[in-house]
């Protein structure tokens, strides 16, 4: 599961990288290819929707810092594909960033290795209760008490 999410809290904020989140529906989801050395990782850039005055959750997609104002539109807009298009262009985790994420996946690798070994043990066990039970139902009907 070599998956990342990096989120999009607010316009000009970097994105950062966050454990165990996807993004909501109002959101923006932008996928993303990040090759680190020896693998490629798959994840997403999530940009947060944030509740306009009417009560509409809109992305914020360009600064008017002059007029004191910041433009927001829906995420299936133009404008916000644009711009989160720009912004997942221009995109590099931070060393720091590489680092966590590399330490995610290790946690995540372990965890799919500990539920998959928990597979193969109660598959295991299965196919031992099978054996038995066909192996006692079978010496019952050629009376051998063995």
């Amino acid at each position: 599961m070599d998956r990342a999410t990096f989120e999009v809290l607010a316009l000009g904020f970097p994105p950062i990288l966050i454990e165990d989140s996807k993004c909501e529906f109002e959101d923006k989801y932008q996928p993303v290819t990040l090759d680190l050395p020896g693998k490629k990782v798959y994840g997403s850039l999530c940009f947060k929707a944030h509740k306009s005055d009417d009560g509409k959750m809109l992305i914020p997609y360009k600064d008017h810092t002059s007029k004191g104002m910041v433009w927001m539109d829906s995420s299936t807009s133009a404008n916000v594909r644009l711009y989160a298009d720009s912004v997942s262009a221009n995109f590099r985790p931070t060393p720091e960033q590489l680092e966590a994420l590399n330490s995610m996946l290790f946690k995540g690798r372990i965890v799919d290795l500990l539920k998959h070994f928990g597979y193969a043990l109660g598959g295991a066990a299965l196919i031992y209760l099978a054996a038995t039970i066909i192996g006692w139902i079978a010496r019952g009907f050629i009376r051998n008490p063995a």
